[in-house]
């Protein structure tokens, strides 16, 4: 999915796929502790969720780089990346 994403020509899906590719990096690091596991799935199912929903509805995109970037803000936060 990923690699998918990354061949997107709109930027909020790269966005999309360089965090995903940040969980895959850390889950490739090593194990990750059951809390972060558990904030991690807290944070991206229910906001890919919303994006799904907002694809599905056909939401202009502006709405969909905001639910990316949100997504993006969050899991930035949780794996001490910075956004």
């Amino acid at each position: 999915m990923v690699e998918r994403l990354t061949a997107e020509p709109d930027e909020a899906w790269r966005t999309l796929a360089v965090d995903l590719g940040a969980v895959l990096a850390h889950s490739r690091m090593g194990p990750l502790s059951k809390g972060l596991v558990a904030d991690i799935e807290g944070v991206v199912y229910p906001r890919l969720w919303k994006l799904m929903e907002a694809v599905w509805d056909g939401l202009p995109d502006a709405e969909l780089r905001t639910r990316v970037s949100g997504l993006d803000d969050r899991l930035a936060a949780l794996l001490g990346t910075g956004s």
